[in-house]
This record gives C-alpha cells, sequence and structure tokens, in this order.
C-alpha cells in the first residue's frame, strides 16, 4: 500500500510540475538555495582570484532555477512564507544545516577579502 501511495504521489507531483507549477518544500527548497549558493560563491571565488573563467553565472543559476522547476521570485516567497518549516526541516538534517553554515562562512571570508 506504501509503495501504490508513493506511486500516486510521485506521479501527482511530476504533473503538476509539467503544468508549470512550483512543488516546493523546506527540502526542495534547501536543495536549491544550496546550488545556488554554490555558483555564487564559485563566482566571488572568480572576482577575488582574478582569474577571468567566461563562465556565464546568471546562465548557470537560472539554469539551477530551472532544473527545479521553480522561479527565483518563487524561491523567495517560499523563504518567507515558509520559514518555520525550513527552520524545523533543517533541526532534522543537520548535514544540510552545516552546508549552508559552511557556504555562508566561506562567502564572508571572500567578501572580507575583497573590501
Amino acid at each position: 500500500m506504501k509503495i501504490v501511495y508513493s506511486m500516486i504521489l510521485m506521479l501527482f507531483s511530476t504533473s503538476l510540475l509539467w503544468a508549470g507549477e512550483a512543488i516546493l518544500t523546506p527540502n526542495i527548497y534547501i536543495d536549491v538555495e544550496i546550488a545556488v549558493r554554490s555558483i555564487t560563491l564559485e563566482q566571488l571565488r572568480e572576482r577575488v582570484s582574478g582569474e577571468e573563467t567566461g563562465i556565464n553565472y546568471k546562465q548557470r543559476i537560472q539554469e539551477k532555477y530551472h532544473y527545479y522547476a521553480v522561479s527565483a521570485g518563487e524561491h523567495v516567497r517560499y523563504a518567507n512564507d515558509h520559514q518555520a518549516e525550513i527552520d524545523a526541516w533543517l533541526m532534522v538534517h543537520p548535514d544540510k544545516q552545516l552546508q549552508l553554515y559552511n557556504l555562508n562562512q566561506e562567502f564572508n571570508q571572500l567578501i572580507q577579502m575583497t573590501e
């Protein structure tokens, strides 16, 4: 019965994605957040190093949003509307919380290098 329920839920979720509706959960929100922050951090590392790679970071970020079937605006709105659920999810997923923390720490260090 659980397998049937899981299959129905998966098909329903997929059909909503095909319809162009974003499906965000705390888990997906965090995955998108980590992906986008990682790309942003790559861009900042490039700036600090002074080496131009020619990578289109804006396009890479847009591709990540597209991959997760969410827009940047939907992503931000989800965070604003569901911060308590996101925080609760992170409390039971310390690995993701640590990943976000490490990204923020490196970001702050690189920002200080540019000042």
